[in-house]
């Protein structure tokens, strides 16, 4: 028991320390996005960049180097920062819930009630995140094409490649089945309870 509520503590600070460094880094993209507003989009010349943009991990896009000087980099950096800023909420959100599942493990009550319920919703905030990636990556590639369209590519050509990932349903899945496993416990739980 001495050893999970160790564990339980090791994770807590763990998910304490990703947090606000989560947070903090999108403080700091903020404030980036201002002063490159302010000081003008020539600090993001992609005239430097050897042809391939990658925004995210599912989308890339392969132009010419005559291409990319008619591009204005801002809007693609502060897009980047947009998104960054939405996943970060989602992870902030999400290791708040964690924490919470952790509190009772601390104490040494595993099977504490409202632990599968945090992770049946942790399961279903997966899926829904998970849609709304694959939905934005695609859309992304549909208001890049159009932005890119009206360019004069040159000798290169426009290549853009968007992959679904259906990751989040096998972790989707796992957090089911836990929240199931977790149910079963907090059920022994209680009726070991009821009988002391």
């Amino acid at each position: 028991m001495e050893k999970m509520k160790k564990i339980a503590r090791g994770l807590d600070v763990f998910c304490r320390v990703i947090f606000w460094f989560v947070l903090v880094f999108g403080v700091l993209l903020v404030v980036l996005d201002i002063a490159l507003l302010v000081l003008g989009p020539d600090l993001l010349a992609l005239s430097n960049i050897d042809g391939k943009l990658t925004l995210g991990r599912n989308v890339s896009i392969q132009l010419s180097a005559g291409a990319l000087e008619q591009i204005n980099g801002v809007n693609f950096w502060i897009l980047g920062t947009l998104s960054y800023l939405l996943a970060a909420g989602v992870v902030c959100w999400m290791l708040r819930v964690i924490r919470r599942i952790l509190a009772p493990m601390r104490e040494g009550r595993p099977f504490d009630a409202g632990v599968s319920g945090r992770l049946r919703l942790l399961g279903w905030v997966s899926i829904a995140w998970g849609v709304v990636i694959n939905l934005y990556n695609l859309l992304l590639c549909g208001w890049i094409g159009r932005v890119l369209q009206g360019l004069d590519v040159g000798a290169g050509t426009l290549e853009m490649e968007h992959v679904l990932d259906g990751s989040f349903l096998v972790i989707a899945l796992l957090l089911f089945l836990f929240s199931y496993i977790f149910r079963y416990g907090e059920e022994l739980q209680k009726l070991s309870d009821e009988t002391l």
